[in-house]
């Protein structure tokens, strides 16, 4: 039998989640879901209690015997229970080194008093100001509404398209930096990097260890890029509104209107929560669920375990429960009809569209468009350019769906 007297449990979150609780380590950026009686188990290891004293105790509150030893195990897997403190905190010590060399991303730091600041009654205030008068001026001033076709351009389609990428990028680092500064006023370490969902590019925070907060914290460093990108509307639709008062006009106050048009889009794009967006991860806090992705993985791989006859795919754990099994056959669903439809809009619109941008740059290029050598210029290197963030995309989703497959591959070959 186990001695637990000899084990040393590192510091654990318990934070409630629906009926169970979310079990875990910031540092180690491990979390389970367990029920009652495992933080019982856990309440009684910080205590000191002997194996035979935390059977009859969690006999005595459940009215049921536990498999207390198989629990120890889970324990020492997940790396939450060591021999004696000094293995435990070693532990600990080596994560951090391992994340620090392999981790690239750039880790963000901000005393929780100085990010606080940010989301002052003064700073509040302002964010209202800003979209109330972005709303006023919206409706009284048709000047400054949306331009549905601000996409849409006849000449300088590279300064077009570079001048709507940086100031896109200078947005989507915004989207990120509220993320973070909301993140680290609860004392967290964010983490940027850039990613992909599907073949788009994107900056990506990480607010490793969130679920280690209440529920109820978690919200606004969820919410926040989304607060940021209405705030970045706001400001652009006063900013339209002050140079058209002046007479301002042409391609820069078209490029102002198509970033207004791709901040919303992006806004969309979020609301697209078969990916990992920032509403996923606000309707995973809601229905206590922080694996939805993951459940609808392994059911989705349990079916093909089925359509195979076990050829490949896996049955689904034994230990699934009915409400987990309701909420995998939703979600899945949304999962892949929503990857369904963006393949679709992959093949029918976004090729094809590609495909129209060379066809434009090899006519000007062989003559048979009758343009003249800087617009040639120009249509080459649209298209190029357009390519390269394209091709960058779709780099990295193919690269990532090959490391799934070898993974898998790795785990059924033992």
């Amino acid at each position: 039998m186990t001695n637990i007297d000899k084990y040393h449990l590192i510091p654990l979150s318990i934070q409630p989640q629906g009926k169970e609780y979310l079990v875990g380590n910031a540092d180690l950026d491990e979390f389970y879901q367990l029920p009652t009686e495992g933080v019982r188990v856990i309440e009684c290891l910080k205590e000191g209690y002997s194996m035979a004293q935390i059977k009859k105790i969690c006999l005595d509150e459940f009215n049921e015997e536990i498999d207390l030893e198989s629990f120890v195990e889970f324990l020492l897997e997940a790396g939450f229970l060591y021999k004696n403190q000094k293995d435990a905190e070693s532990a600990i010590k080596a994560h951090a080194t391992q994340t620090a060399a392999t981790d690239k991303r750039w880790v963000f730091r901000m005393s929780p008093k100085a990010a606080s600041l940010f989301f002052s009654w003064p700073i509040v205030l302002l964010y209202c100001l800003a979209l109330t008068s972005a709303v006023y001026l919206y409706i009284s001033e048709p000047q400054v509404r949306i331009n549905l076709s601000a996409f849409y351009i006849t000449e300088h389609f590279t300064v077009f398209f570079l001048t709507l990428l940086f100031l896109f990028s200078v947005v989507s680092l915004m989207h990120e930096f509220g993320h973070m500064v909301a993140g680290s006023r609860l004392g967290l370490e964010p983490r940027l990097g850039i990613g992909n969902r599907l073949w788009t590019i994107v900056a990506e925070c990480d607010l490793s260890g969130i679920y280690s907060q209440p529920k109820s914290k978690r919200y606004l460093p969820l919410m926040a890029g989304m607060l940021v990108d209405l705030f970045s509307i706001s400001c652009i639709v006063i900013a339209l509104y002050f140079l058209s008062s002046y007479g301002v006009e042409g391609t820069g106050i078209q490029i102002l209107q198509a970033l207004v048009l791709q901040i919303l889009v992006t806004i969309s794009w979020q609301f697209h929560f078969f990916l990992k967006t920032d509403v996923y991860y606000i309707l995973s806090n809601y229905t206590d669920n922080p694996n939805l992705d993951q459940q609808a993985r392994t059911y989705l791989n349990a079916w093909l375990f089925r359509l195979t006859f076990g050829r490949a795919g896996a049955s689904l754990p034994t230990d699934t429960t009915g409400t987990q099994l309701k909420t995998m056959r939703i979600f899945s669903s949304v999962w892949l009809i929503g990857r369904i439809v963006s393949v679709t809009f992959l093949i029918l619109i976004i090729v094809p569209a590609l495909a129209q941008y060379a066809r434009d740059a090899w006519y000007a290029v062989s003559g048979v468009a009758q343009v003249d050598f800087w617009t040639k210029v120009d249509l080459v290197a649209f298209f190029i350019f357009s390519f390269l963030v394209f091709g960058g995309g779709m780099t990295l989703w193919l690269q990532g769906r090959f490391n799934f497959l070898k993974r898998n591959q790795n785990v059924a070959n033992g």
